[in-house]
């Protein structure tokens, strides 16, 4: 059978060709989907850090200004994610250097925080308050990675994918170039924008 045998109903063709992306970008409702999702991304990692910095807050008001108190900082990673700013938990001590008393930190593993809070001396005036400051830092801080882990995820997928451009380019000139002698290419033309 050939397309003589029916009639084409050409603006039902035209329809089904007028919505292709091309060129990149220009479908508006794909670009407002990933903007979306993006901006959203933002808001969401601005709000967990918002509430991971009024906990950093609350870890110095319920513990003694002391060697062994625990606490969150912002340090900018410098192998990944373009240096961005990130949470790191600490406890901080204090040293004699040189004849001086220096304060210094070493990094904490983000598991079992609340077990790092103090209870006995001074530090039992603010132990429960601590110990739940600490387990919402460990809560915030986990979904805090694994929404940057998606992105980083998306990242490593789109550099894979991009690594494939120039295939994709030579098999798009090869088709084109073998177009022009398919057997209903002059009928086709009525429908394909440039080309």
């Amino acid at each position: 059978m050939t397309s003589e045998n029916y009639a084409l109903d050409d603006d039902l063709i035209l329809e089904s060709n007028r919505y292709a992306p091309l060129p990149a970008g220009s479908d508006a409702q794909m670009v407002r989907y990933l903007t979306m999702h993006r901006d959203r991304t933002v808001a969401l990692l601005g709000e967990i850090d918002e509430t991971l910095d009024i906990y950093r807050r609350a870890l110095d008001a319920y513990q003694p200004k002391s060697n062994q108190k625990v606490g969150l900082i912002w340090m900018r990673e410098s192998d990944r994610l373009n240096g961005a700013t990130k949470p790191i938990m600490v406890r901080w001590l204090i040293r004699n250097y040189s004849g001086g008393m220096r304060w210094f930190f070493t990094e904490l593993p983000q598991r079992d925080l609340p077990r790092r809070a103090k209870s006995r001396g001074g530090w039992a005036l603010g132990a429960d308050e601590t110990k739940e400051a600490l387990r919402r830092i460990q809560t915030l801080m986990e979904q805090r990675k694994n929404l940057v882990a998606h992105w980083a995820n998306l990242s490593r997928a789109l550099s894979a994918m991009e690594a494939s451009v120039p295939d994709l380019r030579e098999e798009r000139r090869k088709v084109l170039e073998a177009l022009p002698a398919a057997p209903f290419y002059a009928q086709s033309q009525k429908y394909n924008r440039g080309g």
